[in-house]
This record gives C-alpha cells, sequence and structure tokens, in this order.
C-alpha cells in the first residue's frame, strides 16, 4: 500500500500522458479493494477505523466550538449584567435622596427616571436569565440549539445601550425630544425583535421539555414581554407630558 500511495504522490512526468496519470490513480483505489470483496482485509479494518477515528475527531471539534461559542454568549450577558447594574446606579444618584424638595424641571427629571428604572430592571432580569443556561427555573434556553441563542444575542446587544443614551438624556439641556425620541424608537425596536424571537423560541420547544416545563417557560415569556411593553408604554407617556412641558416653558 506503500508503495501504491507513493505512486500517486510523485510529481507528473512532463512526458506521462492523460492516460498515465489515469492509470495511476487507479492503481492508488485499487489497493484498498481487496481481490474478493466477500472477504474482510487488514486494509478494511484500517480505512474503517481511519474513517471512524477522522469522525470522531471531527465530532468532538464541533463540538468544543459549540461549547466555546456558549461560553462567549454566556459572558456577552453577564458583562450585560453588569452594565445595567452600572446604569441603576448612576440613576439612583441622579435622582438625588427623596425627601428633598427639587425645582420643577428636577421633578420632571426625577419622574423620567423613575420610569425608566423598571425597564432597566426588566433588561437585567431578562440577562439573568439567559447567562443561566440549566440553573434558572424555568429553563428558558437550556434546550435551544446556537443558531437560535446567537440571533438572540444578536437583538438583545444593542438594549443596554439604547437604555444608557436615554439615561444621558436626563443630563441634556431641555428640552431634548429629539435625542429622546430617537432612542425610545431604537429601543422599542430592540424589544420588538426580542418578544418576536422568544415568542418563536417558545412555541418551538420540544419533545425534550416537560409539559410543565413548556408551560412554565411560555408563561415566563408572556409575563416578561408585557411587563416590558407596560414599562415602555409607561415612561414613553411620562416623557411626552414632560417634552410638552418644556415647550411651554419655552415659550
Amino acid at each position: 500500500m506503500n508503495a501504491t500511495i507513493a505512486s500517486v504522490w510523485d510529481s507528473p512526468k512532463p512526458e506521462d500522458s492523460e492516460q498515465q496519470t489515469t492509470h495511476r490513480f487507479e492503481g492508488f483505489f485499487t489497493g484498498f479493494i481487496p481481490d474478493d470483496p466477500t472477504v474482510g482485509s487488514t486494509t478494511d479494518y484500517l480505512l474503517l477505523t481511519t474513517i471512524h477515528n477522522g469522525l470522531r475527531i471531527i465530532k468532538q471539534v464541533i463540538e468544543w466550538l459549540d461549547q466555546s461559542n456558549f461560553a462567549e454568549l454566556r459572558n456577552g450577558w453577564e458583562w450585560d449584567v453588569i452594565f445595567l447594574d452600572r446604569i441603576l446606579h448612576e440613576l439612583v444618584e441622579l435622582e438625588g435622596p427623596p425627601h428633598i424638595k427639587y425645582s420643577q424641571e428636577k421633578s420632571l427629571v426625577r419622574k423620567q427616571i423613575q420610569g425608566l428604572v423598571p425597564l432597566v430592571k426588566l433588561s437585567r432580569l431578562l440577562f439573568n436569565k439567559l447567562c443561566k443556561f440549566t440553573n434558572s427555573q424555568p429553563r428558558l434556553i437550556s434546550h435551544t440549539n446556537l443558531e437560535v441563542l446567537e440571533v438572540l444575542r444578536e437583538a438583545t446587544i444593542s438594549l443596554p445601550y439604547h437604555l444608557h443614551d436615554i439615561s444621558r438624556t436626563f443630563d441634556c439641556p431641555r428640552p431634548h425630544s429629539t435625542k429622546l425620541a430617537h432612542s425610545m424608537n431604537a429601543l422599542e425596536k430592540s424589544f420588538k425583535n426580542i418578544k418576536l424571537i422568544l415568542n418563536q423560541h417558545v412555541d418551538s420547544l420540544d419533545s425534550t421539555y416537560e409539559p410543565d416545563a413548556q408551560q412554565a417557560c411560555r408563561q415566563w415569556s408572556q409575563l416578561w414581554i408585557s411587563q416590558y411593553y407596560l414599562a415602555i408604554e409607561n415612561f414613553r407617556w411620562i416623557s411626552d407630558d414632560h417634552t410638552m412641558d418644556d415647550m411651554t416653558d419655552a415659550e
């Protein structure tokens, strides 16, 4: 067999014809075919063993890559949780002590802060759920394939930054309706994408989920979506009301 392999990989000579080159490859593959097909040979065993080992290695590499991607996704959501915690801390500092009497403008800002806090906390709740693949009940994504998780990561990656952009408008000279409206629209777009993916995911849970677990995941997802929607509407209502006040004051 070694001689057969060597004959194939020898560099072709200029005088070799196409027929001679073809014959060399035919001779190579003939080395893997026993004279009597009904009788197993050492070559058969070695070839099958090589193929089996190769497929096993490929499978291990694919599993390792998947685990690496899972870890990367988890780390991304964990960093988002840290970022959201920082936003909450900044909002608390910006709001100030509750017992102090503030000016009308500062009171408007404090109401907006109070309206934004639920959105930040609900976002943090979702990211905490997403970065705990197996030990967070109900297990929302423990049976989710990598492709769905990557799509979900893409949909959620900008959410903390939209919230941060909104929080930064509280320090801007008022009125700031244009910047605030842009950030709110971006936040709503991200939320709609997340809502669509979560609904599709929950509806497609396979049979590996127990019926009770499927129901628990569906209830958790629907509850989070409804609460987030209400929080967005509440914050928009507060901001629109205060924008009108700002425009009136500017006149």
